[in-house]
């Protein structure tokens, strides 16, 4: 389910017969699609790891006055991962943090969703 939020910007400008102004709207973000291979390494080869839960995190931040910094992660889409390894899922442009953990191992990852992404995590 996709929530669009209209967004309207007012710039005022002089002119010479008084102020002007213009109104946007925020046009809706299309869906990027984002692959997660999850792996294990074994004997030097990467070996995929199935039911493993992988889960996309907005990030955002901000600044206190006293200097600290307070970052915010809230859970987007949570996937399982099949028997190749891979998880599928679905956000708008934008950065995140990704997330695997299954069998005792955790791996993450920071990325900017701008295109169709592959991203391979290496449990440990």
């Amino acid at each position: 389910m996709a929530i669009i939020a209209a967004l309207a910007i007012v710039t005022a400008g002089a002119g010479a017969y008084g102020a002007a102004s213009q109104k946007q709207t925020a046009q809706p973000q299309s869906q990027m699609y984002l692959e997660v291979y999850t792996y294990v390494m074994v004997d030097g080869h990467r070996v995929p790891e199935q039911n493993v839960t992988v889960t996309l995190y907005s990030l955002s931040y901000s600044r206190q006055q006293n200097g600290t910094i307070d970052i915010v992660l809230q859970p987007i889409s949570t996937q399982i991962t099949g028997t190749a390894g891979t998880a599928y899922l679905q956000a708008q442009e934008g950065v995140y943090v990704l997330m695997a953990h299954g069998y005792g191992l955790r791996a993450f990852a920071l990325i900017h969703l701008n295109h169709y992404m592959t991203v391979p995590l290496r449990l440990h």
